[in-house]
């Protein structure tokens, strides 16, 4: 093991920053989705509060739930997002499971990932069988524009229902 070699200390630094990152974004996203939950629950502002406060916002519902939820009522309620954005749910889905990847999973630490640490990183996970898990540097931005872009159209369709009068969708 390298553990005295600049790569290592470059990919400790690296994995924290793209966990942090990764995390980061996608509980960003998680959050306007549990604002959207809030609003198409209720129009009245403390309703949403207390609902964020004391459901959404909590570990009552995982965010895969949350994710199904939200996912079913848009089907429902909010043809025109579905028709605008055709792949969000499974971008949504992809974006949850890659986060759970980089949270859950073990930093492949070997001496040859050491040694790429310049070209990416990967992770070690373990689920009936090990296995791993690479990532180039372009992936993990490419990764972080899907991020940002779902919360864009998520938060935008926040907006839409907030100005509503409840019940006209």
């Amino acid at each position: 093991m390298k553990y005295n070699d600049e790569n290592f200390i470059l990919l400790l630094a690296k994995e924290s920053s793209i966990r942090g990152r990764i995390i980061t974004m996608t509980i960003i996203l998680e959050r306007a989705i549990d604002k959207y939950l809030c609003v198409h629950f209720s129009n009245d502002l403390s309703k949403q509060h207390e609902l964020m406060n004391y459901v959404f916002g909590t570990d009552l519902l995982s965010f895969d739930r949350k994710r199904q939820i939200f996912q079913f009522l848009t089907e429902k309620h909010d043809n025109v997002f579905n028709g605008q954005n055709k792949n969000i749910h499974k971008t949504i889905e992809k974006i949850m499971q890659e986060r759970n990847v980089v949270a859950h999973s073990l930093l492949n630490h070997a001496d040859e990932a050491v040694d790429a640490v310049q070209e990416g990183i990967s992770f070690i996970k373990f689920k009936n069988k090990r296995s791993t898990v690479s990532y180039t540097n372009e992936q993990v931005e490419k990764h972080l524009r899907v991020i940002f872009n779902c919360i864009a159209k998520v938060t935008a369709l926040n907006m839409f229902i907030s100005s509503l009068p409840h019940g006209d969708r």
